[in-house]
């Protein structure tokens, strides 16, 4: 009886695991899909709007794929580590679907330039939150998985946006508009689905020791963290993962943001056969993840950041 108890309530905490990650990485969906629309709206807004290729470039580094979502994420890991990851990753959505709103009524340029930015900032803040979330909530053995599963979102959200653009080439402009109207509903609903989740119970246990007015369990203090922080081999993994991401980054923001765009300028495919071939590798990537690299990943039993504060184990 006891053991049955057991595995009732561990297939329910699997459930609601798999769930939390679902809703945090509905995030990945949109913030993905904000990216993708606009590069398959690019061509078509430097038409309507006679862009030049340097206001090209300023969209382009304003938006939710670079400076601003940079600028997003750096302040929004601050404040989901001082206010908590459930607060930053829910009203975080209610930013991005005002910026999202600009672009869905966007008449000048300069529209497109705030909505951006402001859906960018929305959309770094989200990562860090919705990551570590996600990182945190998972069963040890099986956060490979969990992690995948938010890859897939951020991939489907491109996939979907990508496969609409293409249903809608025939309306043009029209079409972008209904693209991002798409992610502006989607966010207010996440936003409101996300009012019944729970804080990550790790972000709670490393608060209990500063809402006492103490130091931590173990006597470790804020500048004893830092001081784990910069030891040699965290400075080392940092600086690999900051090399990676920096080369990779140059090509996924490249492919992400300007592929259909050069496609048609330069490549002088059609707006729809640019739109497709750019799907098409989202789809493939998809597959990749769910197919190969969840199949095979394993899960680690470390603790899912760098530096864990001993109270944590």
């Amino acid at each position: 009886m006891g053991q049955g108890g057991e595995g009732s309530e561990s297939a329910s905490n699997t459930r609601e695991q798999w769930k939390n990650t679902v809703l945090a990485g509905l995030a990945n969906y949109i913030d993905g899909g904000s990216i993708v629309a606009g590069a398959a709206g690019l061509a078509l807004w430097a038409t309507a709007y006679g862009f030049s290729s340097s206001f090209v470039g300023v969209l382009a580094a304003v938006s939710s794929n670079a400076i601003s979502a940079g600028v997003g994420a750096l302040v929004g890991g601050r404040l989901c580590d001082k206010w908590g990851r459930k607060r930053i990753y829910q009203w975080d959505m209610l930013l991005y679907a005002f910026g999202v709103a600009w672009i869905v009524f966007a008449a000048q340029p300069w529209m497109l330039v705030l909505g951006y930015v402001l859906a960018g900032l929305a959309v770094g803040a989200d990562v860090p939150a919705s990551w570590t979330l996600i990182a945190e909530s998972a069963p040890d053995q099986h956060r490979g998985k969990h992690s995948g599963v938010a890859q897939i979102l951020w991939y489907l959200g491109p996939a979907v946006v990508l496969l609409m653009t293409l249903a809608l080439s025939s309306l043009g402009l029209l079409g972008i508009r209904i693209v991002f109207a798409h992610l502006l509903v989607l966010s207010l609903g996440l936003w409101a689905m996300r009012r019944g989740m729970a804080e990550s119970s790790r972000w709670r246990a490393a608060q209990e020791p500063a809402e006492a007015g103490s130091r931590s369990a173990s006597g470790v203090t804020e500048v004893d963290l830092l001081r784990q922080l910069l030891t040699r081999q965290n400075l080392s993994a940092m600086l690999f993962l900051a090399g990676m991401y920096g080369i990779w980054n140059l090509f996924a923001g490249t492919n992400g943001f300007f592929l259909p765009y050069i496609l048609r300028t330069v490549g002088t495919q059609s707006q729809a056969m640019s739109v497709a071939l750019q799907c098409a590798i989202f789809i493939l990537s998809m597959l990749a993840i769910a197919f190969e690299f969840m199949r095979y990943v394993a899960g680690s039993t470390s603790e899912p950041c760098l530096v864990s504060p001993p109270h944590y184990r």
